[in-house]
């Protein structure tokens, strides 16, 4: 990794895009600072004890963790050198102090008071044994350097020994709810506070009750997400993903208006750089454990919004939505609540849209003469001699799969541009994930596969709720997806025309604009290409499936414009376009 990005000094091969680690300078985060002793010297190998630490790095951790990682965890026979999980992930906490003398867990064990039984509360908390000297080590190490252990012990301390009941409170946006972000900035007020029972707060921030028996969800988008759950990765109490990150000015470092996505955040965070230490990057499976976990917040985050615009957005026939208003139905019975859209990537309607496509490919070339699989060998020396020496290829998904993905770009280039099997006509392809792995890393290329999925029955009609149950997430699939690099790529362009009876075509409307979609619907591919026959003689002679052919598809102005380019039509001097041969269309129902 020769090239240096000018702007986060992160380290990426000639051929990876400028702005893949940091929008070419628009995310700037604050960088992560080395861990103390002794978690220093275990994770750079300096330690007696490095190895039975980085073998049980997840136990060590969560003896640690203030919060439980609840999700299903996938475990396969032989040898799994990835972390894999099934359905959602959520991050669970309890109350601050145990209902019961005998019974802390998680966060709770930080207020023992002997540091000796606490140490060993921990070690019994893990199912497999740790080396319990190693925990006392790490134990004052977090009492020393975490910032939320220090807060939530000075905010008991505070608290009055006659005070049956009480909340604290990490405020989401480290300003109290209500008052304006001027008047409360840091450190003039603490993120972490103690209140009485009935006082406001923000949704997002994190609630924790002085004793009872309920477990809440923590919020995703809270920026204490990540270090109440990894304190071994982020054992200063370091901020993680929130909503209100700027963007800023490459030039001047100043805020932009425009947010850094969650993606951006964690792909800037898992960045080799120059002269950093890259803390977030040396904890083996742990690390594994971390990027399927920030996936599957990047997927709920994006499944969030389809899901809560559900309630909103909704779709009929046009024919049915006229009849509705003219029987004076009430809007909220009518129609459907919108689901997992075609262009969700990974969805059902997703795959089968691309099943398609490849299926016009074959229509109109035939069969195809190569099928071709490309895996990963993590021997490679573009992957060996990029990551640390005290970790493996299984350790470094993001070096795994960079390389994979350049390999996979060199290889079509050589097939598409070098014609190393002649000039091709088509192509597709798609990238899966095996399920065990054990001389090849975990990627490939089989025709839209996609994502693996449980088969079982769900009893709900939300397909959103569907998907996030039966969907699989492995770390090399998280990173792959945290990168943006693409899972599935095709060469012509398809365009999909709409199939429809007259006035049959799939409208989608809101409770403000139901009169306007009714008295001025859209026009589909079917009723602009009716239309171009109208005013167009070359139109005239085409089937509505060699169209786009010829013609453009404005998505904006819903209009079918003739192409600019292409070779001139005979008989029609003044029309020109494309040939037949040299691009293709689909034509399926939307």
């Amino acid at each position: 990794m020769s090239v240096v990005c000018e702007y986060c000094l992160a380290l990426k091969f000639k051929d990876e895009s400028k702005g893949m680690c940091c929008l070419q300078g628009k995310v700037k985060l604050e960088e992560i600072l080395p861990p103390p002793e002794p978690l220093h010297s275990l994770l750079t190998g300096d330690h007696q004890k490095s190895k039975q630490f980085m073998r049980n790095i997840r136990r060590y951790n969560n003896a640690f963790q203030m919060t439980s990682f609840k999700s299903k965890q996938v475990v396969e026979r032989g040898f799994m050198p990835t972390f894999k999980i099934q359905g959602q992930v959520y991050h669970l906490a309890g109350s601050l102090l145990p209902l019961r003398p005998d019974d802390h867990k998680f966060l709770q064990i930080y207020f023992i008071a002997d540091p000796d039984i606490q140490a060993s509360t921990r070690c019994s908390s893990v199912a497999q044994p740790i080396d319990r000297d190693l925990i006392r080590s790490l134990q004052d190490m977090l009492h020393s350097h975490n910032y939320y252990i220090q807060s939530f012990k000075t905010a008991i301390e505070r608290i009055p020994a006659d005070t049956p009941d009480f909340n604290v409170v990490i405020h989401a946006n480290k300003v109290p709810v209500g008052e304006h972000r001027g008047r409360y900035n840091a450190p003039s007020t603490s993120e972490v506070a103690v209140v009485i029972a009935g006082q406001q707060f923000d949704k997002r921030d994190i609630v924790l009750h002085s004793r009872d028996d309920n477990l809440q969800k923590i919020s995703e988008l809270h920026r204490s997400y990540d270090s109440l759950q990894y304190p071994l990765m982020l054992c200063r109490g370091e901020n993680g993903y929130a909503i209100n990150i700027s963007q800023v000015d490459p030039i001047g470092g100043t805020p932009l208006r425009k947010t850094v996505s969650c993606m951006n955040y964690y792909c800037y965070r898992i960045m080799t750089r120059r002269n950093n230490f890259n803390t977030l990057l040396r904890y083996g499976m742990l690390t594994n454990q971390y990027l399927v976990d920030q996936y599957a917040k990047i997927e709920s985050e994006r499944l969030a919004y389809i899901r809560n615009n559900q309630t909103k957005l909704r779709a009929e026939n046009y024919v049915h939505l006229q009849d509705a208003l003219q029987a004076n139905e009430h809007v909220n019975g009518i129609g459907q609540l919108v689901i997992l859209p075609s262009s969700f990537t990974g969805g059902p309607r997703y795959l089968h849209e691309k099943s398609q496509d490849a299926m016009t490919y074959v229509r109109n070339y035939g069969k195809p003469d190569l099928f071709i699989t490309a895996t990963c060998n993590p021997n490679w020396p573009e992957i060996k001699e990029n990551i640390n020496t005290n970790l493996s290829p299984q350790d470094r998904y993001d070096i795994v799969n960079r390389v994979f993905h350049l390999k996979v770009q060199k290889l079509l280039h050589l097939i598409n541009k070098s014609h190393i099997f002649g000039p091709p006509r088509c192509h597709m392809y798609t990238i899966e994930w095996q399920n065990v792995v054990a001389t090849c890393a975990p990627a490939g290329v089989y025709i839209n596969k996609g994502s693996d999925q449980a088969t079982f029955s769900i009893q709900s009609p939300n397909e959103v709720e569907k998907y996030q149950s039966g969907r699989y997430i492995c770390s090399s699939e998280a990173v792959w997806r945290i990168l943006s690099f693409e899972v599935h790529d095709r060469a012509p362009t398809i365009v999909h025309l709409a199939v429809h009876l007259e006035n049959g075509q799939r409208v989608y409307f809101m409770e403000n604009n139901i009169q306007e979609v009714v008295n001025n619907p859209r026009d589909t591919t079917l009723t602009a290409f009716f239309k171009l026959c109208a005013q167009d003689d070359f139109a005239k002679t085409l089937t509505y499936d060699r169209v786009p052919s010829y013609y453009t598809w404005n998505q904006s102005s819903k209009t079918f414009q003739r192409r600019k380019q292409g070779t001139a039509v005979d008989g029609f001097p003044s029309k020109n376009g494309c040939s037949w041969q040299s691009l293709h269309d689909s034509s399926q129902q939307q």
